[in-house]
């Protein structure tokens, strides 16, 4: 008897620490507004109309209410996924999955690559499954333990030494410091003199050309007596050399003469990229949904299938509002971040 008492103070102690029960009689659409939770501010944020939430919430509420056994707090992140995915595809619920890609992107590479629920969505995950939900416990966790010593107090962590950059302007760029460096480390890029990279700079057909020939495939000898005519006498002949070789450029860029010095477009960016890719033996993971992006009716007819591949593989993004941009420019420093993940994937 008091080892059944025990654990029913236990349980309810435990619980009331780890799960949010819902009041009597809200649904977790109304749970979520009143404590303001991440998943309703986001969706807001990118449009979402309240009526479109509160259906796509009831969904989930029906669905999880019709599972016939409980859910082990093990298990609670793989059935969370499963039926968010699962509720947000059926057609009445597009323009919340939509929502989720723009809102959640780092968050949906997360949940696909790791099956775990980011913390930001804890409080949705226990709401929706607060009925459903029960803890394990083991039989030796009941009963009367000595106490636990007092943990010793831990070193102060030494300071981490300072990085040297190998350029002095890259500092406020800290979302590609480290693709510059790593391509700096393995000869990829070299700046553009005086400690200098230009992060902001758009990069031209020619320095993206031998930045990829670079970092995916090699120059040769034989290719230069055969390729890049034109561009005999100019600094980048062997790296065009290279990508006609490896078709990396037919039918993008074809005129008699290569002009250097124009800066690349998105949608060629992306074409010479996926190119380089499949040429290196590289295979593109799929990580995140299809984006329909409002202006794909400007991708020229190259460019459309290595947009959807890089897009899905996490490689690139859009400009915001679902829209790409295929004509804009690329700067050195999303050039760099781009390659960098083309990289790591050939090891």
């Amino acid at each position: 008897m008091k080892r059944i008492l025990l654990f029913t103070v236990v349980f309810s102690l435990i619980l009331s620490v780890l799960s949010y029960a819902s009041p009597q009689g809200m649904s977790t659409y109304e749970n979520l507004c009143a404590i303001e939770d991440d998943f309703i501010v986001r969706c807001k944020g990118v449009g979402v109309e309240d009526e479109a939430l509160k259906a796509f919430l009831d969904d989930m509420d029906s669905t999880v209410a019709a599972f016939q056994t409980p859910i082990y707090a093990q298990d609670l992140d793989t059935y969370f996924i499963t039926v968010l995915l699962q509720v947000m595809q059926k057609e009445e619920h597009i323009p919340i999955l939509i929502a989720f890609d723009m809102a959640y992107q780092e968050e949906i590479v997360h949940m696909l690559t790791y099956r775990t629920v980011p913390d930001c969505m804890s409080n949705f995950k226990r709401i929706v499954f607060n009925e459903k939900l029960i803890f394990e416990m083991d039989d030796d966790y009941i009963g009367v333990h000595d106490p636990e010593p007092e943990p010793e107090p831990e070193p102060e962590p030494e300071p981490e030494p300072e990085i040297i950059l190998p350029f002095d302007d890259i500092k406020e760029y800290d979302w590609a410091i480290e693709s510059i460096v790593y391509l700096y480390e393995n000869g990829v890029v070299k700046g553009t003199g005086e400690g200098k990279y230009e992060p902001a700079k758009p990069v031209t057909r020619e320095e993206f050309l031998k930045m990829i020939v670079e970092a995916m495939l090699k120059t040769n000898s034989m290719f230069d007596a055969e390729f890049g005519g034109g561009a005999e006498g100019k600094w980048y002949k062997s790296y065009l050399a290279a990508a006609e070789f490896y078709a990396l450029i037919q039918g993008i860029y074809d005129e008699p003469v290569f002009d250097d010095g124009v800066y690349i477009t998105r949608q060629d960016m992306c074409s010479i990229a996926y190119r380089a890719a499949l040429r290196a033996d590289i295979t593109l993971p799929k990580l995140k949904y299809s984006t329909e992006f409002y202006d794909r009716n400007q991708f020229t007819y190259y460019a459309y299938e290595p947009i959807i591949k890089l897009q899905e593989a996490d490689i690139i993004h859009g400009k915001g509002n679902s829209m790409f941009e295929p004509n804009a420019t690329t700067s050195r420093a999303e050039a760099a971040k781009i390659i960098h993940k083309l990289m790591l994937l050939k090891k």
